[in-house]
């Protein structure tokens, strides 16, 4: 009588054991595609996000945290600045030098004019991954290996930029297209579902949230003939030529919110912005959103991203915009985390934690 009495206790003690685990495991499934509200902060989203995955030793180990992306961010805006302020006084050393007659026909050179002969953007959009920090972190080392071998054909040229994994919604962005997009929204759009062509015939070839594994840097060539050398050599490749704008190879722009922006600010903006980590940036910081254009969007402030954005999603044209309100454009906390698992991983590529970046010339 005893063992029988002993025998259900246990079983009962198991079963609630079970069912515990099964309500743990519906609770982690729904954090994890839970949306965050609207006014969340960035390290809210990344805390709760990794508190699911018991992954709380990232919160200051990779870009997304604030302190370890403001050292980079300082570390590469340096390292810019240095090589174009050597290059620009050796340019107008060489000037100097030139006979007195010649100088009268010759302006001396300018930051800007230095700056439009010499210096470019350089984007390249290599493909798109599924939603898998395993996956993502072959993809952006193949793109790594590939893009330097390209450069080491031109050693004419110098490069120094990041690789980076964006997570992109097909979805998001179609709805935008049916509401309120731009011609740069639907370019973006376009070239993501192009991309994601390569994924049918597999398990992903319905997934609308993937990875868009590129690369952003700055170019360094003393004859401005080498740049249009090396975006030809690039555009001959199948991988970079499935859809338009793959490749951007453009000059750095002279203003930004009306004001004018001297060559050593644009690559203060750069170098923040490639370090970032994070899909959007507002008023220089990281945003864990999906961003539905190409070009940088970093707005002047919270309220300036909501008035730009809030009118795209039926959802939010619908209802006021207030605290508690889903975020349509928020990544998920599954998302949060495998971005920060592959920038963890990229990062950790080298000894110096700096393993996303790719720098190649003289």
């Amino acid at each position: 009588m005893t063992d029988q009495k002993s025998q259900k206790i246990e079983s009962l003690r198991r079963s609630s054991k079970e069912e515990s685990n099964r309500v743990l495991d519906a609770l982690r499934t729904e954090a994890l595609f839970s949306r965050f509200h609207f006014n969340t902060h960035n390290a809210i989203k990344l805390r709760k996000s990794l508190a699911v995955i018991n992954r709380l030793d990232l919160i200051d180990r990779t870009l997304l945290s604030r302190p370890v992306h403001s050292k980079h961010f300082n570390t590469l805006q340096k390292r810019l600045s240095t090589k174009w302020r050597k290059f620009a006084e050796q340019r107008i050393a060489e000037w100097g030098r030139i006979s007195i007659s010649l100088r009268s026909r010759i302006k001396k050179p300018t930051d800007k004019s230095l700056a439009d002969t010499h210096l470019r953007f350089f984007t390249l959009i290599d493909c798109v991954s599924e939603l898998d920090h395993k996956e993502a972190i072959k993809a952006a080392l193949r793109l790594k290996e590939a893009l330097k071998r390209q450069l080491q054909q031109y050693p004419m040229i110098w490069c120094l930029g990041a690789i980076e994994a964006e997570v992109i919604s097909l979805s998001v962005m179609r709805g935008v297209k049916k509401n309120d997009t731009t011609d740069s929204e639907k370019r973006k759009l376009d070239v993501c579902e192009t991309l994601a062509e390569s994924l049918k015939e597999t398990v992903y070839q319905y997934s609308t949230n993937l990875f868009l594994i590129h690369f952003h840097g700055i170019l360094l060539a003393k004859r401005e003939g080498d740049f249009e050398q090396f975006n030809a050599s690039l555009k001959r490749f199948k991988r970079w030529s499935k859809a338009p704008r793959q490749i951007e190879i453009k000059k750095l722009s002279q203003q930004f919110a009306g004001k004018q922006r001297s060559t050593y600010e644009n690559l203060k903006f750069i170098s923040r912005y490639i370090t970032k980590g994070g899909n959007d940036m507002v008023n220089g910081q990281a945003y864990l959103r999906y961003k539905t254009v190409f070009q940088n969007s970093d707005y002047l402030s919270e309220d300036d991203w909501v008035a730009k954005h809030w009118r795209k999603s039926v959802l939010l044209k619908k209802e006021r915009i207030e605290d508690g309100l889903d975020d349509p454009f928020s990544l998920t906390a599954e998302e949060v985390c495998e971005l920060t698992l592959f920038i963890d991983r990229l990062m950790g590529s080298n000894r110096t934690r700096t393993g996303y970046l790719l720098s190649s010339g003289s």
